[in-house]
């Protein structure tokens, strides 16, 4: 995929900065992020060629989809009326199962 080092970059620093600001703002503020897999946008529909289909790259995947920007929108929902003190800090991968394939 062309440019993507800056996204994946970008994606690590999300992580990062997730993690460390809640250590820094402590129980004043909750900090939490999520980290989509392929989400069905047309970014990730420009980034598709010959070699890498829509089709193919759900058949990848365990849950045999690609998620939605509702999928993103509801999981954001759900972490903003958590009201557990203790969820802060956390980066919640939405990815149907394939980041557990490729991080083996």
């Amino acid at each position: 995929l062309q440019d993507f080092s800056a996204y994946a970059a970008s994606k690590s620093a999300l992580d990062s900065i997730t993690r460390s600001l809640a250590i820094e703002y402590g129980g004043k503020v909750k900090v939490n992020a999520i980290a989509p897999g392929a989400i069905a946008t047309k970014m990730l529909k420009a980034g598709l060629n010959k070699n890498v289909s829509l089709k193919k790259m759900i058949g990848l995947n365990p849950s045999s989809s690609i998620g939605s920007v509702d999928d993103v929108a509801s999981l954001a929902y759900a972490i903003c009326i958590n009201k557990s003190p203790f969820f802060s800090g956390s980066v919640i991968d939405l990815n149907g199962g394939i980041g557990n394939l490729l991080h083996h």
